[in-house]
């Protein structure tokens, strides 16, 4: 098979879409199965047997990242876990149930999940998200029944609180398949979330009154739970995960907050939008204008658009930015997402990336701002890395800034053509342009950013502020404005005195003179250690790691 990279070589640019298990490979190589779990073959094949190991390396990986490393690893490496893969159905294990057990020996947490092998499945069988037997169905049964494993064991290590089956139905088999779907690629996942949207214009499959029930625990139960990760963001249903009150209900509330009719009011608006994103395809061909075409396609991945729709909605997009520069040709950036806005006047962003898979490469975004009535008002455009390609962009919410963030992920390339390392940056919008706010690794820590060249290879070009700005900035109520001084006080930067080479991309003395005098101002540490005390995870955090040394 000719490589990634060999292709690249052989084309000068990457033309098309490179899919997320691409992306995983090298990860999903480096899990030692016999540390997370042992798949045992009950008149299986041997090709499924292989498949059910390989498809929970990838679950493994993907629980990594979005649980981070640290609870992933704690709660299920080095676990008995035996996964049993069944040549034909018994009494337990069918084409329409898996069976897990878990259970405790000598202090020693166990787990069995029993499954079916694909060969073992009718030709005509059909799942709840439209899944015939084949990979995508075997790695959905396998991610919900080894997710489940997982969200036991986080809310059994609590010091106190309640217990995961001890939720009511609808948010275990939610949860459950909720994470089953995310644990897919994304074009896979994105098709059941729409699915499973449109089931949700009969208005009866989720009723608040006269108390909280659902038609179908799993399909129904798996669409709240992509409410409440949009609407709330993934670190507040983690939480709820972490809470320690005694039972489910009570740690519910302590976590959303509010009332069931404000929750119900969110849940109406939001599933109101979600049945309208799941039908993009119509309001597409009902829209006349540019403006009308570019919210028909709203939050979708506009790089994975079928080919019969590209170029109406690219050249609408054309319109919208006002100039082409982003769409010459093959080798340049491409439309990646059409976004909803509420940050002063501006409504609406459209975000253009390039992936930068060649190597020596770098990737980049650009974002385009437009108001209520798509009139551009600015346009942020900068590097995203050097040998480190661009994966994807989405909005997210996260708890510590009230408006959603802008998330990229983004993996280091290796000599050979691997993806290593990941990092994800996150960008908040604010006075028409993007402040660069967090860098983290794909398990969710702080990390530092790199500012020592003249234009960073992370993010936007530092503001230009005095000293006094600065430091004034870390006493700002706005916590957007603390979180991109703390990244860029903690980052990375060549030092005023170290000499610089005329042909090398290297941050200017002006500017590092600039960070170490708010460096080595004395009102600087003061703050630095009352931030690192705050309520704000992500301020915390990052002012820990600012006054970290030697780093």
């Amino acid at each position: 098979m000719t490589s990634r990279l060999a292709r690249v070589a052989v084309l000068g640019v990457l033309a098309a879409i490179v899919e997320a298990q691409d992306f995983d490979e090298f990860l999903i190589r480096e899990v030692q199965p016999a540390q997370w779990f042992r798949v045992e073959s009950h008149d299986a094949s041997a090709e499924d047997e292989a498949l059910t190991s390989r498809l929970l390396c990838r679950t493994v990986v993907r629980l990594r990242a979005m649980f981070g490393v640290e609870a992933t690893e704690r709660c299920l490496r080095g676990l008995d876990c035996v996964v049993r893969l069944h040549g034909k159905p018994t009494a337990t294990v069918t084409e329409s149930a898996a069976n897990l057990v878990t259970g405790s020996r000598d202090g020693r947490y166990e787990a069995t999940i029993d499954v079916l092998a694909p060969a073992a499945f009718s030709a005509s069988y059909r799942d709840i998200a439209g899944f015939a037997a084949g990979e995508d169905h075997h790695a959905k049964v396998l991610g919900h029944e080894y997710a489940t494993v997982l969200l036991d064991r986080i809310t059994a290590q609590k010091a106190a609180g309640w217990r995961f089956f001890s939720a009511p139905s609808w948010f275990v088999q939610g949860c459950e398949e909720f994470l089953a779907v995310a644990l897919l690629d994304a074009a896979t996942r994105d098709d059941v979330l729409e699915l499973w949207a449109r089931a949700q214009a009969d208005p009866d499959r989720v009723r608040f009154h006269p108390s909280f029930a659902v038609k179908d625990p799993y399909l129904d139960g798996a669409v709240m739970l992509h409410f409440l990760h949009d609407s709330f963001g993934a670190e507040r249903v983690r939480a709820l995960l972490a809470a320690e009150q005694p039972t489910f209900d009570e740690a519910f509330v302590a976590t959303f907050g509010g009332s069931l009719d404000s929750l119900e009011a969110r849940w109406k608006t939001w599933r109101e939008d979600a049945i309208a994103r799941a039908e993009w395809q119509k309001a597409l061909r009902d829209a006349k204008t540019p403006a009308e075409i570019a919210m028909a396609v709203r939050g979708r991945d506009l790089r994975r658009l079928p080919e019969d729709v590209r170029e109406q909605v690219v050249s609408a997009l054309r319109t919208l930015a006002g100039k082409d520069e982003y769409w010459r040709g093959p080798g340049d950036g491409a439309p990646h997402r059409v976004c909803r806005l509420d940050s002063g006047a501006l409504r609406w962003a459209l975000v253009v990336s390039y992936e930068g898979l060649e190597v020596p490469g770098v990737s980049w975004m650009a974002v385009h701002l437009f108001d209520a009535d798509w009139k551009q008002k600015a346009v942020a455009n900068f590097p995203t890395g050097y040998r480190i390609s661009l994966f994807d962009v989405w909005q997210e919410r996260v708890d510590a800034l009230s408006d959603p963030v802008f998330t990229v992920r983004l993996g280091s390339i290796g000599s050979f053509g691997d993806f290593t390392y990941r990092q994800r940056q996150h960008y908040a919008v604010r006075d028409e342009r993007l402040a660069l706010v967090r860098i983290a690794d794909e398990g969710g820590a702080a990390t530092k950013g790199s500012f020592a060249a003249s234009h960073p290879w992370t993010g936007p070009r530092p503001m230009q502020r005095t000293t006094a700005q600065w430091i004034e900035s870390l006493a700002s109520d706005d916590a957007a404005l603390v979180l991109e001084t703390l990244t860029w006080l903690g980052g990375r930067h060549l030092a005023s005195a170290e000499p610089r080479a005329g042909n090398v991309n290297q941050e200017s003395v002006e500017d590092s003179k600039a960070w170490e005098a708010v460096r080595d101002d004395p009102k600087t540490r003061p703050l630095l250690e009352k931030l690192a005390q705050s309520k704000n995870r992500w301020i915390r955090e990052a002012a820990a790691l600012t006054l970290k040394k030697g780093d």
